[in-house]
C-alpha cells in the first residue's frame, strides 16, 4: 500500500512490486509478443522457438498487466 492508500501492482507469483524498470520491459514486450493472425491465434513470437502458444501468451498478459497497473498509477518509480 502506498501513503496515498493506492495499492501497489504485484504480478502473480512475485515476491516483490512491479517497478518502474518492469513497464519499460512491459513495453518492449507487448509488440513482440502480437498474435499470428486472428484465424490461428498463435503468438508470433520468435522466442517461443518451436512451438507457439495461444495467444495471448503468458509474456504478453504479463505485459498487459503491468501496463494496466501502471495507467492506474499502481506502480511506484
Amino acid at each position: 500500500m502506498t501513503h496515498q492508500g493506492v495499492r501497489t501492482f504485484r504480478p502473480p507469483g512475485w515476491s516483490r512490486d512491479a517497478t518502474s524498470e518492469d513497464v519499460d520491459t512491459a513495453n518492449r514486450i507487448l509488440p513482440m509478443h502480437a498474435p499470428t493472425d486472428s484465424s490461428r491465434g498463435l503468438c508470433a513470437s520468435a522466442l517461443h522457438l518451436i512451438n507457439a502458444p495461444a495467444w495471448p501468451c503468458e509474456q504478453y498478459l504479463w505485459a498487459k498487466a503491468v501496463l494496466d497497473a501502471a495507467e492506474r498509477r499502481q506502480i511506484n518509480e
